[in-house]
């Protein structure tokens, strides 16, 4: 049976815990006790903390969400809770915490345990991630716009009915040859099931849009490569219309990854040839060391077996000078090394044989050196080669003086794999990132218009759907305001498209300039533009919805002069459907086409 914590346990546990800890009066408020962690968290001492209100280190827009939470675990109804929170800290600055809290009920007093987490850091990082995906997505707006990206539509046949310049040349068919032409026709026999399953998903009410990777059979027989999103295009009344799909061309993409598979492939054989040779070196060296120790042990008794061993080894050997560094005696494998006869080296110090900035550490008469292994390069017949030299005392005198043992092993071809390996390890990095923001990119093409930059319906819909459960669950007011541009047709047949086109950026471009930073814009389809207004009542949004209507009647666009909109505003009203919402904003937007345009018509 396990033993209860002691007092003296339970105030070391309390004391050096990494959480910061606090034990609350559940009737006051204020703090019985607090750890020094809890104490560095707030910015406070602990004698400040004594009978402190938490209340006051609580920012006012959660204060209401505890202070609930709190009397439910007063009146027993849940046993805990945890939730992610902002403090005030004593210097003034706003701190993410993650706190949790109990109920503890001591000698019939009721406490609450709080445990805090500080999670600033991670908050941050969040909301930098955050930044970065809008960034990347208005680039890929930007990409759609310049044509970088192919765009096609196709009835509920499959037949197409539109596409760009950029799809042509991705698919390898030229526009004429393709408009009014069935999708499968042009799609392999394998990727067109795939993509009739698809569509018939999308029909049956699944996913919103769907993503597919196919191959397109160009004119000349060759395959190409790509990746399509398509987005199911509904009518006014909501039926299916067709299909609108955005491509991109992998041809690129799939080169770089039959590239990359070759290079991984070289990589793990040259990997798995040093390592070999690696290894074969080991043993041999190993086992040379090993018959070099066992020599050096008998060469007081026999110089004879010396010279045979020292002559005959297949490493490098030589005695060197501890104070000049100077060869004072070296075998013809040590010669061979280094690129010198032995006649030669008698007459050379260590510094001629490597670079002088990679001189072994000096030597000491009084204090001899410890063994160290050192690889060093040089010049061996006007090649760069490079030695693994090992060093150690040796107890025997020669000319008068300790001498040192030095061990050579070429490691030339060594280093040569290891350099190769290094290149083919940085060419598959640089093949991954290249392939990373290739992936940034698709994602920004899904979620933006590609005319006038700003958000498209689906992403809209979706931000929509995320500001509603923010308003619910804060109680913020929120509205949604549609405006459609009046008489647009006549702009476009009596001007043409292009300039019809240069009048919705322009308008776009009007309404960022003027919409607070918090309201959101989406181009609704054709004409037609939304703007979500978060923390905004139907009088606040009304005021701002008629500054929009009459700043745009004053706007002279080139080409084209004075435009006006029709608006039709919604406050929601919980707990209505986004649907409901929408409906009610697109009557009041039709009651302001109805009551003869360039008004605004606020809904009931």
């Amino acid at each position: 049976m396990m033993r209860s914590l002691s007092e003296n346990q339970f105030r070391r546990i309390f004391e050096r815990s990494p959480l910061g800890m606090a034990v609350v009066d559940a009737k006051s408020g204020r703090f019985l006790a607090v750890n020094p962690r809890f104490a560095a968290i707030v910015g406070l001492s602990e004698e400040a903390l004594a009978g402190f209100d938490w209340r006051r280190l609580t920012h006012p827009e959660d204060l209401p969400l505890q202070q609930e939470r709190m009397a439910q675990l007063a009146a027993g109804t849940i046993a805990s809770f945890q939730i992610d929170k902002h403090y005030l800290r004593a210097d003034g600055c706003s701190a993410w915490w993650r706190l949790s809290v109990s109920a503890l009920d001591s000698d019939g007093a009721l406490r609450f345990m709080a445990l805090v987490e500080e999670t600033s850091e991670r908050v941050q990082q969040e909301q930098a991630n955050s930044a970065a995906r809008e960034f990347s997505e208005r680039r890929l707006g930007a990409l759609v716009a310049q044509g970088l990206a192919g765009t096609a539509e196709a009835d509920l046949e499959c037949r197409l009915t539109y596409v760009n310049e950029r799809y042509c040349q991705i698919v390898g068919h030229p526009r004429e040859a393709l408009l009014g032409r069935h999708l499968g026709e042009f799609t392999t026999p394998e990727d067109w099931a795939r993509q009739q399953s698809l569509f018939a998903d999308l029909l049956a009410g699944g996913d919103a849009n769907a993503i597919l990777v196919k191959r397109y059979v160009r004119r000349d027989g060759t395959l190409s490569h790509a990746q399509v999103a398509f987005v199911l295009v509904r009518d006014a009344a909501g039926a299916p219309a067709g299909y609108s799909c955005l491509v991109t061309d992998t041809n690129e993409l799939k080169r770089t990854e039959h590239e990359l598979r070759d290079s991984e492939q070289r990589y793990r054989a040259l990997n798995a040839e040093l390592e070999s040779k690696v290894a074969r070196r080991t043993a041999e060296l190993t086992a040379t060391k090993e018959r070099i120790v066992d020599a050096m042990a008998r060469v007081s008794r026999s110089e004879m077996k010396f010279r045979a061993v020292f002559e005959q080894s297949p490493l490098g050997i030589a005695l060197v000078d501890p104070l000049g560094g100077r060869v004072l005696e070296a075998n013809e494998r040590f010669a061979t090394i280094c690129g010198f006869t032995r006649d030669d080296l008698a007459q050379l110090d260590w510094s001629r044989l490597v670079r002088p900035d990679e001189l072994p550490r000096p030597w000491s008469r009084s204090a001899p050196i410890e063994s160290f292994r050192i690889d060093q390069r040089h010049l061996r017949q006007g090649q760069e080669a490079w030695m693994r030299v090992t060093f150690a005392p040796l107890n025997i005198e020669a000319e008068g003086r300790c001498c040192h043992l030095a061990l050579v092993e070429d490691i030339t071809q060594q280093k040569l794999h290891e350099r190769e390996l290094e290149q083919a390890r940085e060419a598959i990095i640089d093949a991954n990132l290249a392939l990373q923001a290739a992936n940034a990119e698709l994602k920004q093409l899904a979620t933006t218009d590609p005319l006038t930059g700003t958000w498209n319906r689906r992403h809209f819909q979706q931000v929509i759907a995320a500001e509603i459960k923010q308003a619910l669950r804060y109680g913020q007011q929120l509205s949604l305001l549609l405006f459609d541009l009046d008489h647009f047709k006549s702009i476009n047949d009596r001007h043409g498209h292009q300039v019809g086109d240069q009048v919705l950026v322009a308008l776009t471009r009007l309404l960022q300039r003027n919409l607070r930073s918090t309201d959101v814009l989406a181009r609704w389809g054709g004409e037609e533009f939304a703007v979500v207004m978060p923390h905004c009542g139907a009088n606040e949004a009304a005021s701002l919805a008629e500054k929009l209507r009459a700043l745009i009647a004053g706007w002279e666009f080139t080409d084209v002069g004075c435009v006006t909109v029709s608006c039709g505003l919604a406050e929601y009203q919980p707990p209505e459907t986004l649907d409901s919402w929408l409906k009610r904003a697109d009557d009041a937007l039709y009651a302001a086409k109805s009551s003869g345009r360039n008004v605004l018509c606020q809904a009931a």
